[in-house]
């Protein structure tokens, strides 16, 4: 498997930060743009994220199945789309995703005239949409306490129905912020709705999109592991301003302002972002996470490491994500000397622990689940610590790895042993990385020396330089029986880079050229 071995910063920090776009504005603007039949010209700043990314692929194409790998936001909004736009398509994806209950979303479409026929177990996909006949019915129930991504994706579509749409939830309301988002977006390109929240009804008349410019916000979530990140920091003078968070967002996860001040985290909004820095912390915390559950994992982990007893609400949802994040936080909170105990069924939980007892941490386990690789990390600002196959981040944060835990000390061991036949690359360079970054921060990506690769592979030794051009020449051994895993690991890594910069098109002109009869080429790199 691939690992990434972490270890603490040795000095304090002042950083400027761009953070990624919102994967949640993008994919709500994505459908509502092509349900107003515009083209990708009309949106900006979509994030980079896989699941945003497979929305852009598969709004594109119309082929018989829609594959949204293991985006289950992708999974929900395009079925609503697909079934109310009479589309002929199987919906599909990875094991995992086709463990994730879809039921409340299917019913509530069959109620409106969709002919979905689950092809495996009922209740969850791969499902079969066969068109849709409007049943005459423009007012339906949907239970609120699940997933918002349920109502969200009913709501886009309801301007289409012949009728408009009269939506009651039922239920308690999780995620409000969410749904309020969607209603937002949806005003922005020309639909009027009506929400009584005291009644927990919404309605939206019949109405026709109009094409609109939208720009995406930076991502909330994204920000929480820069937080965290100040709020770990053994070093009082640390802070970090984080690019193109607005002072009225309309994501629910810009929570975590509140939520990190007991933390000892301040923000101050500076026009074009937010200013972090340190202050006292409380003794304890108490939060509701019903409506910013993806938060949740990432206070557990910063709680544990500062030995700050937690109690927590609200984390329902988090059982049916990309994994059991519960349990999982319940299995890797322990190597952290932590625990996190249902002290009500299915409602209050704890965290407590001695985190500065632990001696060594083993490695963390990921489950595939790009939140608990991400949050989990953070634990290094505290003792090394080693993450197992840190590549999931790549589904909403790819840059993750590369570019905010350059913040902490530095990133060694990226890949053990299924990487024994990977000599592929070698060399180094450096290279400018955003043209606002500010002062030379620098980590290492490094094979294991212990495995026999003559010199091993120095993998992007990099260092973020601000100003000035660098030319290098990269090496590369072309014996594609000796690239193994290796090639797999730069290819997902070259996703990875801002496709803003020469970089990640230099990456791909490079594996294209390489020769079939395992010879070296020398190919001069130009980074801007």
């Amino acid at each position: 498997m691939s690992q990434i071995t972490l270890f603490p910063r040795s000095t304090s920090f002042s950083e400027i930060i761009p953070l990624p776009a919102s994967k949640s504005e993008s994919n709500r603007a994505l459908v509502i743009n092509a349900l107003a039949k515009g083209t990708l010209d009309n949106l900006s700043n979509l994030a980079e994220a896989r699941d945003t990314q497979t929305m852009i692929r598969l709004l594109s194409e119309n082929g018989p199945e829609a594959d949204v790998l293991d985006a289950g936001t992708t999974m929900r909004f395009l079925t609503a789309y697909y079934a109310v736009t009479g589309a002929v398509k199987k919906m599909n994806g990875t094991p995992r995703m086709c463990e994730r209950p879809i039921g409340i979303l299917v019913d509530a479409l069959r109620a409106l005239g969709a002919d979905i026929t689950y092809l495996n177990k009922e209740g969850y996909p791969p499902m079969q949409l066969n068109g849709f006949a409007f049943k005459g019915n423009r007012e339906i129930s949907i239970r609120g306490d699940v997933s918002s991504q349920f109502i969200s994706a009913i709501l886009m579509v309801a301007p289409l129905l012949p009728e408009g749409l009269k939506l009651q939830i039922t239920g308690a309301l999780g995620s409000k912020p969410y749904i309020e988002m969607t209603l937002a977006q949806m005003k922005h390109f020309g639909i009027e709705a009506k929400a009584d929240w005291s009644t927990g009804t919404i309605e939206i008349p019949k109405q026709v999109y109009r094409l609109q410019p939208f720009a995406v916000e930076s991502d909330w979530s994204g920000a929480s592991y820069w937080y965290s990140m100040v709020a770990l920091s053994p070093f009082e003078d640390s802070s970090l301003e984080l690019l193109g968070l607005k002072e009225d967002s309309l994501q629910g996860d810009s929570a975590i302002k509140a939520i990190m001040e007991p933390l000892g985290v301040k923000s101050t909004y500076t026009g074009r972002g937010y200013l972090l820095t340190k202050i006292p912390a409380q003794d304890s915390l108490a939060w509701d996470f019903t409506d910013c559950p993806d938060l949740a994992q990432t206070i557990c982990v910063v709680a544990a490491v500062l030995d700050i007893p937690l109690t927590l609400t609200g984390l329902e949802s988090l059982k049916v994500k990309e994994t059991d994040r519960v349990l999982a936080l319940q299995n890797e909170l322990k190597k952290l000397g932590a625990s996190l105990v249902e002290k009500e069924a299915n409602h209050l939980y704890e965290v407590t622990g001695n985190f500065s007892a632990i001696a060594a941490i083993e490695p963390i386990e990921t489950y595939d689940d790009h939140r608990i690789a991400m949050c989990f990390s953070l634990a290094a600002f505290g003792t090394p610590l080693r993450i197992n196959d840190p590549a999931c981040v790549a589904k909403t944060f790819p840059e993750f790895f590369f570019v905010a835990l350059h913040v902490g000390k530095g990133i060694r061991n990226v890949v053990t042993d299924r990487f024994d036949d990977a000599d592929f690359f070698r060399g180094q360079h450096r290279t400018r990385f955003q043209e606002n970054r500010q002062g030379a921060v620098q980590f290492v990506a490094v094979a294991d020396r212990n495995h026999n690769h003559g010199q091993g592979m120095d993998l992007f030794a990099q260092r973020f330089a601000s100003g000035g051009k660098t030319v290098g020449t990269i090496e590369l051994t072309a014996q594609r029986n000796r690239l193994g895993l290796g090639y797999q690991f730069l290819k997902h890594y070259i996703s990875v880079w801002n496709a803003k910069t020469r970089t990640i098109t230099l990456l791909k002109r490079i594996f294209s050229r390489f020769s079939k009869n395992g010879s070296v080429q020398r190919i001069p790199a130009h980074f801007p």
